[in-house]
């Protein structure tokens, strides 16, 4: 319908924009169903409307704005499709854009998130690419960026949780250079939050989801350095949440494969406690 009205009234501004919002969420369906080479043609389609929209009205907000968020899903695809020189390029130029509009437009909530998004993204990539020293600034950057806004808007559950999250990745960074103190301190910092955010806002999905992630990135330094009662401490609680969560809420995502993980640690711990106390690799799985 939107390639029909770009067809009747022109290539206006609006019509554009429609086209290329519409292109996204065709893009978005395709990712969820992982068919990513559909992905990939929705987003890049999306973004080229999105760069021509730019040429055509200039380079205001929301016209930077949109070419920075196309570019982001086109990163992802490429991340999910391992082309990470690809995806770096693309969250790249969005970190660019980015910072330009923070720079026109000042110190908003939203030019300050939608930078920190960026930085993470950059930093994931970097991680993925073993680049740990250059994830780790991109990451630092956008906790204290996010712990910035905390600060100016009060801690609203949006602005808590992203700074719990960029707490996990500067965790994860640490995890996996051995630094186990540094990991332990920044997962603790980010599991705390996680709890205050289920104290404030009550049990939600999200809410005990990320509060089972936190206790999980704990339990894996625990893990690492052979502090084994507390790992498995933490892995019970983690599971229990799983399981209220999957009793409590049955219409959200299954949540099986988490159960799963935890209680395939646990049974390591169980069983195998000289295994146990090497580390696990990636926290976020």
């Amino acid at each position: 319908m939107r390639r029909r009205l770009l067809e009747s009234v022109g290539e206006t501004p609006q019509s554009l924009r429609d086209v290329s919002v519409a292109l996204s969420k065709v893009g978005d369906v395709a990712v969820e169903r992982g068919q990513l080479e559909e992905a990939d043609a929705a987003y890049r389609e999306s973004l080229g409307i999105a760069r021509r929209l730019q040429e055509r009205v200039g380079e205001t907000p929301q016209s930077l704005r949109d070419v920075s968020v196309s570019l982001e899903r086109v990163g992802d695809v490429a991340v999910l499709r391992r082309q990470l020189e690809e995806a770096d390029a693309a969250y790249r130029e969005s970190l660019e854009i980015a910072q330009r509009l923070l720079e026109s437009l000042g110190e908003t909530p939203r030019s300050l998130r939608d930078l920190s998004v960026s930085l993470n993204k950059v930093g994931d990539v970097a991680r993925k690419r073993r680049q740990l020293e250059e994830a780790e600034a991109a990451y630092r950057q956008s906790l204290e960026i996010r712990r910035r806004i905390v600060e100016s808007q009060g801690e609203t559950p949006q602005g808590l949780r992203d700074v719990s999250v960029s707490l996990d990745r500067v965790g994860d960074v640490a995890l996996e250079r051995e630094e186990l103190e540094e990991a332990d301190q920044a997962y603790r910092q980010g599991l705390e939050i996680a709890r205050r955010i289920v104290e404030s806002q009550g049990e939600t999905p999200q809410g005990l989801h990320d509060v089972s992630l936190s206790l999980n990135h704990v339990g894996n330094v625990a893990r690492a350095r052979g502090e084994l009662e507390e790992a498995d401490r933490m892995y019970r609680e983690s599971l229990a949440l799983v399981v209220r969560l999957r009793h409590a809420f049955p219409a959200v995502p299954d949540y099986s494969y988490l159960e799963e993980y935890i209680s395939s640690i646990l049974e390591d711990l169980q069983e195998e406690p000289a295994k146990a106390a090497t580390p696990i690799g990636d926290s976020q799985g």
